[in-house]
């Protein structure tokens, strides 16, 4: 490098240094600012290529504190701190907190990253194998830092520990500790390992059959010394895990044939009673049973495959699915008729007795326990969520039982089975300290109130009780749900497990209800023109009290009629919507003593109520009329133009208002239009009239007055227009084969004509000569909301060809020429499926007996006499095989005048086409 572009370097390095003033490159001891921070600031985003630092790289130390927005590059080369060579190929992470970002050092040792903030910061940088090595910045604006950094090598330490699964040392697991790289390492036949690792946190996981990947703790740290940490291993429930042995009865013969239980599934062992089962890590309780016995198990802690698993079958028990106790009953022996073999069931309620309250025992196991001729047998239950218990026995007789239920003294007790279900109901003794204390205290936020409190165990009621502010009552242990309840308050509905003596501290809000049937107002049926004038309600004490009401028009009672109650308390509008009954009465049962000032609506009256409410009270509430007004809808729906009488529109199609109040609308159809005619009180009204053929008519208007609107109703139509010089046939069909909604097959179009559908996609077919038979044309045809009506317009043309025929052959039968002429489609252009006329010219005939046939496949022969020079034949149906053939007889002695080599002649085409507009 010459000393001049030196100097320059060196000039630009002070000048960029003064600058950006990156100072303090290097650990800051006792820097004020890193002394204050304790924590990130919140906004976070410094690195490109940002994320959660999930190796915990320089959490404790590191931080960014930004100021600003900028874009600052930091690069250079990294190190080893002992030998200064280029540590080259690695991962290098730089950190600030929690997040960070990563840089793949290349085969030089080069590093790049990118900070896109401004600001103070001390960054952690992290090579595996390597202790963390920090750096304060003071990065002011844009720039560039060359930073080469130097990375003392790391020691390892000696980790080590057990692999544990539910207390029991698991041998042979893979472990294995990821920090940038992942080390591997795995226990031993007594579940011991040991693993080197450098400085760092490690993220652990584990690979074993049986067993889930993740394990407690998610994490480890080595920081400066060896570590001793047990791994705990969790079950992944996948059954992967094989367990075997042999089925052998109390004689320890095998048993071939028997069924093996694991969780739900089962297996049956070979001939030789010898079974495999696959299970998951864990405890394992495997059942078996075959017929003539009973059922025999085996428990055992899996954590590999296990052979040489054992069960031993009892022999059969009198209660189906029992198994053989050591526990003898306490009772004298049941008996047992032998010759009455069958299913019968025994069930009941297991309840306990509290204070009075019957409360079900609900969702708990209940060990049967019950000795016959001399052995012991029991069979566990579980009841139901009402606390319904349900066993079934194997033979009528006498059956002396003793129940056992946790937490409970033993119920004893005789029952005769003698029918197929049999009823009998458990009665547990709770034991000292089984049961807990629950207490309540129930508020408002300023002071106690008075409340009804519901439990429920498995969804039944189990107490109901009413308390002042606090309150007690005792629970057996286990999982409820309580209802609070008082008047003028929202109820307060919660779960909560009780397992030891519990207080329950609640504050009711209050309701925004004001009694049965009033709730805050929703959007109204038939809203009111203003909200209610009167003086808001006010309450004064809480108290049930019913309010009856008699409606009244000048004298007459208002019978089974709907109205609408509003009225404001506490600056919000409330709604009660009510029937009379037949005698123009109305109850309201309400929770406050207080004043009140409600307005009721009917559809033809009105009126006003004010009300000092403190006992049960009867009111008569005088009604005046309500000013009517008409609304009436004149709505056209095209039938004049297309001739579509008939059309009718139900009345179920009209909705008024939602439908929520049933008004009958008068129907007018002249053919052309539907007129409904409404007599109403001021308000709002919508208007809705729908029909799959017409597009949904809506109409909003606020009635004051006498209103008539006219609309056109928008139909869905196809009109069919012929433009052609012949007549036709088609048919419209709704979508690609499937059956014609609209078919006029055979009906010859000859003007407009348009008809009613639906919105959809129709195929519009076109035939000639023969209706439905092989269409001259077809195109499809959309009706939406955005094309409501489509014309489609067929069109035929006319178009004239010349033809000249070759002579085929000729024959002289005695005193008679034949000559044969044959007309191909090659020859003259025809064009399947079209109607064409054909006109011969040039014969020069003179002689009244020659003859002409026609011959057309598909199509009757045509004979025609030749008398002229000038032949035409008519509508003759072409299809693809078609030939005509001309044959024209004559008198030999005339063969030289009217001998042919050819045929001349015209074909009149009709040429079709299709538009949809």
């Amino acid at each position: 490098m010459s000393p001049k572009y030196l100097a320059l370097v060196v000039l630009g390095i002070i000048i960029f240094s003064s600058i950006f003033a990156f100072a303090n490159v290097g650990y800051p001891t006792g820097n004020p600012i890193h002394m204050k921070i304790n924590k990130m600031p919140k906004e976070q985003i410094i690195f490109m290529n940002q994320s959660i630092n999930k190796y915990s790289v320089g959490l404790n130390s590191s931080y960014f504190i930004p100021t600003g927005n900028g874009t600052i590059w930091i690069e250079g080369y990294i190190l080893n701190g002992t030998s200064g060579a280029k540590i080259s190929d690695t991962l290098l992470t730089v950190a600030a907190g929690p997040y960070s970002t990563y840089y793949s050092v290349s085969s030089n040792g080069y590093y790049r990253i990118g900070v896109l903030k401004t600001g103070r910061a001390n960054l952690a940088f992290f090579v595996y194998g390597y202790n963390t090595v920090y750096h304060y910045f003071n990065f002011i604006t844009s720039g560039t830092v060359w930073l080469n950094l130097s990375f003392r090598p790391s020691e390892k330490y000696y980790v080590h520990g057990f692999t544990i699964f539910n207390g029991t040392h698991i041998p042979d697991v893979f472990l294995f500790f990821t920090h940038g790289k992942s080390i591997e390492a795995q226990s031993n036949s007594v579940g011991s390992y040991e693993a080197s690792l450098y400085n760092g946190t490690y993220i652990v996981s584990v690979s074993k059959p049986g067993f889930a990947a993740n394990v407690t703790p998610e994490t480890i740290t080595v920081n400066g010394k060896n570590l001793f940490q047990n791994i705990t291993l969790y079950s992944s429930g996948i059954r992967d895990i094989v367990v075997s042995g042999f089925v052998k009865n109390t004689e320890g013969n095998n048993v071939g044939g028997a069924q093996v239980i694991y969780d739900g599934t089962y297996v049956y062992a070979n001939a030789t009673g010898f079974y495999t089962i696959n299970v998951s890590a864990g405890p394992v309780l495997l059942l078996a049973t075959a017929p003539g016995y009973g059922y025999g198990n085996a428990t055992l802690m899996v954590t590999s495959n296990v052979s040489n698993v054992n069960i031993t079958l009892p022999v059969a028990d009198p209660i189906l699915g029992g198994k053989q106790s050591s526990i003898i009953s306490h009772m004298n022996q049941s008996s047992i008729i032998a010759n009455s073999s069958g299913i019968y069931v025994l069930r009941g309620l297991a309840y306990y007795n509290d204070s009075g309250l019957i409360i079900p025992i609900t969702n708990h196991y209940i060990n049967f326990t019950i000795s016959v001729q001399g052995t012991g047998f029991y069979i566990i239950n579980r009841t139901n969520n009402l606390g319904y218990y349900n066993i079934t026995l194997l033979s009528e007789g006498y059956y002396n039982f003793t129940a056992y239920a946790p937490g409970f003294y033993p119920d004893n007790f005789s029952v005769a089975i003698l029918k197929a279900i049999t009823v009998h109901n458990l009665v547990f003794v709770p034991l000292p300290g089984s049961s807990d204390n629950v207490r309540f205290n129930i508020g408002n936020y300023t002071s106690p109130i008075p409340y009804n409190i519901t439990v429920y165990s498995g969804g039944v009621p189990v107490a109901n009780l009413s308390f002042n502010g606090s309150g007690n009552i005792s629970l057996m242990q286990g999982n409820y749900t309580f209802s609070i309840s008082s008047p003028g308050y929202i109820t307060e509905k919660f779960n909560e497990s009780i397992s030891s003596n519990t207080v329950i501290t609640k504050n009711l809000t209050p309701a925004a209800s004001l009694g049965v049937g009033i709730s805050q107002s929703t959007p109204l049926s038939v809203p009111i023109s203003y909200s209610p004038s009167l003086n808001a309600s006010s309450i004064s004490g809480v108290k049930m009290l019913y309010l009856n009401l008699t409606f009244v028009d000048n004298g007459r009672t208002v019978d089974n009629s709907e109205f609408e109650m509003f009225m404001i308390f506490d600056t919000k509008e409330y709604r009660y919507l009510g029937n009379t009954s037949a005698a123009g009465t109305d109850n309201l049962t309400l929770y406050y003593s207080g004043y009140y000032h409600m307005r009721f609506y009917f559809l033809d009256y009105k009126g006003n109520l004010s009300v000092n409410l403190t006992a049960d009270t009867h009111e008569n509430v005088n009604l005046i009329n309500r000013t009517l007004y008409r609304l009436s809808f004149d709505l056209y729906n095209y039938s004049r133009f297309f001739n579509l009488t008939g059309q009718r529109i139900p009345e179920a199609n009209i909705i008024m208002n939602g439908g929520s109040f049933e008004i009958k609308p008068s129907l007018a159809d002249n053919g052309s239009r539907l007129y409904v005619n409404y007599t109403l009180p001021r308000s709002n009204y919508t208007f809705t009239y729908s029909n799959a053929s017409f597009l949904p008519f809506h109409n909003y208007t606020q009635l004051s007055s006498n209103m008539s609107i006219s609309s056109d109703l928008k139909p869905y139509l196809i009109v069919v227009e012929n433009e052609s010089v012949t007549s036709w046939y088609f048919s419209i069909l709704s979508g690609s084969g499937v059956s014609p909604s609209v078919n006029y097959t055979g009906r010859t179009v000859k003007t407009e004509v348009a008809y009613l559908l639906t919105a959809g996609t129709y195929e519009f077919k076109a035939f000639l000569k023969v209706s439905n038979v092989n269409p001259v044309n077809s195109t499809a045809v959309k009706l939406n909301s955005t094309f409501t009506t489509r014309t489609v317009v067929f069109n035929v043309t006319n178009v004239v060809k010349s033809f000249k025929s070759q002579h085929v052959y000729g024959l002289i039968d005695n005193s008679t020429v034949i000559n044969q002429f044959n007309i191909t489609g090659s020859q003259s252009a025809f064009v399947t499926g079209y109607i064409h006329n054909i006109t011969f010219i040039g014969f020069n005939v003179s002689i009244n007996n020659t003859t002409m046939y026609i011959e057309t496949n598909g199509m009757p022969n045509v004979t025609e006499p030749i008398n002229s020079d000038n032949v035409t034949i008519g509508n003759i149906y072409i299809n693809p095989s078609s030939e005509i053939v001309v044959i024209i007889n004559y008198p030999a002695a005339d063969f030289t005048k009217y001998y042919r080599q050819y045929l001349n002649g015209t074909i009149q085409e009709y040429q079709t086409s299709i538009e949809v507009i």
